[in-house]
């Protein structure tokens, strides 16, 4: 299984949100989906798609939240975080998140998806992946390497220093495959024994 935690943090308005951090990130978070899909090589694969929220109709958003339930609910009733669907709605769906979403070319079955956000901490611009979900019928397909190759073309091409990303400790299956590709912990992840997830990072073409 693929995922990560996402990320927890206070409200803060789109406008605030939008007014934060570098220039790049600002402009980033501006594009349109179209303005995002031009990263992608993927003309020629109708597989997959480049979303913002608000394009998200209404089976879809619901088909991703499933998605996610399905595969990380037990995960988050076990952890510190705990289960909060109306608040992981409301994170998932924020205006500012975008979506690459894999489906069959008919569009009638979704075969899974990641969710991002570009962001400005501590002095680095970054894409940060809050959601990594790939269908049981999919897993071992190669599908969850091609999001993630994806989420990479678009840091590069928004001139982003890094990917980021937080995994839950027990789920050394994503560990692994994040490790696989090159992901390593970053400097920020807890240290500490309590925290039962890790922070990682990736860096990315020299802006």
């Amino acid at each position: 299984m693929i995922d990560d935690v996402g990320r927890l943090c206070p409200f803060v308005s789109y406008r605030d949100m939008l007014a934060d951090g570098s220039k790049r990130v600002r402009d980033a978070n501006k594009a349109s989906a179209a303005q995002l899909s031009r990263a992608l090589n993927i003309s020629d694969d109708p597989t997959f798609e480049v979303l913002t929220s608000s394009q998200l109709s209404k089976p879809l958003r619901e088909a991703i939240f499933s998605m996610f339930e399905t595969n990380m609910r037990d995960f988050y009733s076990q952890s510190s975080f705990g289960w909060d669907p109306a608040d992981k709605r409301k994170e998932m769906f924020d205006p500012l998140s975008r979506f690459v979403v894999a489906r069959r070319p008919d569009k009638q079955v979704l075969l899974g998806y990641s969710v991002f956000r570009f962001e400005h901490e501590d002095d680095s611009d970054m894409i940060y992946c809050y959601e990594l979900q790939v269908s049981n019928a999919s897993r071992r397909s190669g599908l969850g390497r091609k999001l993630m190759d994806l989420l990479g073309s678009i840091g590069e091409s928004w001139r982003m220093q890094k990917i980021m990303l937080t995994v839950f400790e027990v789920n050394e299956t994503a560990l692994a495959f994040y490790f696989a590709l090159g992901f390593v912990i970053d400097e920020t992840s807890p240290d500490d024994d309590d925290a039962d997830y890790k922070i990682l990072s990736m860096q990315l073409g020299k802006p």
